[in-house]
């Protein structure tokens, strides 16, 4: 399965688009700490439980609204190819 809100092999992948709050729901069902964020099938960050806790407290953002490209941590080209398989 692809970006969107689907599990693939006990990895999640979402698109940077969707938003926090979404992804804590999805992370939740599948029991997921991470979410691997692809973009047009590419991988372009992770978003962890802990980034999701730190981002939303140290800029009082609302899960709803904010896209999780606004708190991921981009990923670099190697672990991209890692993660992408």
């Amino acid at each position: 399965m692809d970006a969107g809100n689907k599990a693939f092999q006990g990895q999640v992948y979402l698109s940077p688009d969707n938003s926090v709050l979404f992804a804590t729901r999805i992370m939740s069902e599948y029991r997921a700490g991470t979410v691997v964020l692809k973009r047009r099938g590419t991988v372009v960050g992770v978003v962890t439980e802990r980034i999701l806790r730190l981002g939303l407290a140290a800029g009082g953002r609302d899960p709803e609204t904010t896209p999780l490209s606004a708190i991921m941590i981009k990923t670099p080209g190697t672990t991209a190819a890692h993660l992408s398989r």
